[in-house]
């Protein structure tokens, strides 16, 4: 069994508060066959910091099946947050709070690994809503129109103090809100340019590996060990509720035997052991240059997968 990539520690104690808590949208596939996550990418520079970790949640395909409001059920209850990241966690008092509105997002994207990450959600947002609030709650007006968290000792209330660190920087923009942590710079999604991460080979490669999903963890690192060069993660967009959660995995591997070694290692987890009762009806086989991709039902839980990824715990690997 080879192991994920090791930057993955970097990001579990960020997100793991994210995983505790049919018409096609924007954020879904678009007239002309480009996918959601595609046109995510699109939104954010390919800088060195951001390319090693993304992030993708269409809001409104989440919606199709989790819903919005209400005490999520079935398996596809625990993808509901997703849409606001690390801040989701804070769902209840976040609007009061921070003037953002969770519920409205068309969908997120977010790049970069602590202490250089940052997110764009798009659509769904009240620019003068959020200064207010933010400004009410102790954020401070700072350069180029972002408005900065107060530090530590000045803030208040829990929830203000923990929110400042993901909400460090924020700037809203129309209907989006762009926000980062304190180390940085906003710009990479504001003013993307024209070297962005839909321009990006390898981050294209994953992204066109996993298809059509809904939500989306992509990791690429720089291990020398025999793990593979990158992992993404995703659940499959459906428009049915009812049916059983499709998860994708997709790894990049350094030649083509050990590409092949990894599809036979997971086939062997798919088939037998502790994943069996986990990943129903599924394969693994090769994708095109050295990428292997793995699918398979997940009817108990459709975030099993994003689960399994951020733990390290994928079949396989």
């Amino acid at each position: 069994m080879t192991p994920l990539p090791r930057l993955l520690t970097r990001v579990v104690t960020a997100l793991t508060v994210t995983t505790a808590a049919v018409g096609c949208s924007d954020g879904g596939r678009t007239d002309a066959g480009e996918t959601g996550l595609r046109k995510a990418l699109a939104r954010v520079a390919a800088t060195d910091q951001l390319r090693d970790y993304v992030e993708y949640a269409d809001g409104e395909g989440i919606a199709v099946v989790a819903g919005r409001t209400g005490a999520p059920e079935g398996p596809w209850r625990r993808l509901r947050g997703y849409e606001g990241g690390k801040i989701a966690a804070y769902s209840r008092t976040l609007a009061d709070v921070t003037g953002i509105e969770l519920g409205a997002v068309r969908y997120r994207i977010a790049a970069g690994a602590p202490p250089y990450d940052v997110a764009l959600l798009v659509g769904g947002q009240d620019a003068g809503q959020i200064t207010g609030r933010l400004r009410a709650s102790g954020w401070q007006d700072g350069a180029n129109g972002e408005l900065t968290a107060p530090s530590l000792d000045a803030s208040g209330a829990p929830d203000v103090r923990v929110l400042s660190l993901s909400l460090a920087k924020v700037k809203p923009t129309g209907a989006d809100l762009a926000h980062g942590s304190a180390d940085a710079s906003l710009d990479p999604v504001l003013a993307p340019g024209e070297k962005t991460l839909a321009a990006d080979a390898g981050t294209v490669a994953l992204a066109d590996c996993l298809g059509d999903v809904i939500v989306a963890l992509m990791t690429r690192t720089k291990d020398t060990g025999e793990g593979p060069d990158a992992v993404a993660v995703g659940v499959r967009r459906t428009a049915d509720k009812a049916s059983a959660p499709r998860a994708i995995v997709c790894s990049e591997w350094r030649s083509a035997g050990a590409a092949d070694r990894a599809a036979g290692e997971q086939r062997d987890a798919l088939a037998s052991g502790p994943f069996a009762d986990t990943y129903r009806n599924g394969k693994a086989e090769r994708a095109g240059g050295n990428l292997v991709r793995l699918e398979a039902d997940t009817p108990d839980d459709a975030a099993a997968v994003l689960a399994g990824f951020l733990e390290r715990r994928l079949p396989g690997m």
